[in-house]
């Protein structure tokens, strides 16, 4: 059975810098931040393969059914690990209510886990572009399921997913209809990740709720 390293979490004096840093660099973070309290960012997901196919699963559905399908796929693999997922097959995976393309997709990140060409325990080592690289390699991965990943597993507290509509609707709805949540960047880096989780928390959208 593949064992995997458990999520990372970012520091508590790392989300106190974040957060001095974001206030005093913007407004509109300021008053995110008093809304919503400290930041806890990375660590609320169980293993890395548990977190990626939570994520596929939840590819261009509600939360909701995802959350549904995601725990019907559960129950048929007897457990979600890339030994189960193989054993268990597309047909049971279809019949828990994934599409054939995701049945696909999860089964084949199982077989590159367990081949070693998806290596968890080296992601720790590896800069965010390697990390968006090596992920973005297996089938039905993307880049912003990549970037997830480094957010909400790895707690890398620099990713700008420049390509979430949840985050471009809140910077429109907060900074303006022109905004877009690439102008931000040099305001928010370092702590880009961090002022996408007070974003995702003004409308109550996180991924990390999959």
């Amino acid at each position: 059975m593949a064992c995997f390293p458990h999520p990372a979490t970012l520091s508590m004096t790392a989300c106190r810098r974040a957060a001095s840093h974001l206030r005093k660099a913007d407004p509109v973070m300021r008053r995110l931040i008093r809304l919503h309290g400290p930041c806890s960012l990375g660590g609320e997901r169980a293993e890395p393969f548990v977190h990626l196919v939570r994520a596929v699963v939840g590819q261009q559905v509600s939360a909701g059914a995802a959350r549904s399908i995601f725990e019907k796929c559960t129950l048929a693999a007897g457990g979600i690990s890339p030994e189960r997922l193989l054993a268990c097959g597309e047909s049971a995976l279809r019949a828990a209510g994934l599409s054939t393309r995701k049945a696909e997709y999860v089964r084949a990140l199982s077989r590159a886990v367990l081949a070693g060409e998806v290596n968890f325990r080296a992601f720790r080592k590896l800069d965010d572009e390697a990390v968006i690289k090596s992920l973005v390699s297996v089938r039905g991965i993307g880049r912003w399921t990549a970037e997830m990943f480094l957010i909400f597993s790895l707690a890398r507290a620099d990713v700008l997913p420049l390509g979430d509509q949840g985050l471009n609707n809140a910077v429109r709805e907060l900074y303006g209809e022109d905004a877009r949540i690439a102008d931000f960047r040099e305001i928010w880096s370092p702590f880009c990740s961090v002022a996408c989780w007070y974003l995702w928390a003004s409308r109550d959208n996180s991924p990390d709720k999959i």
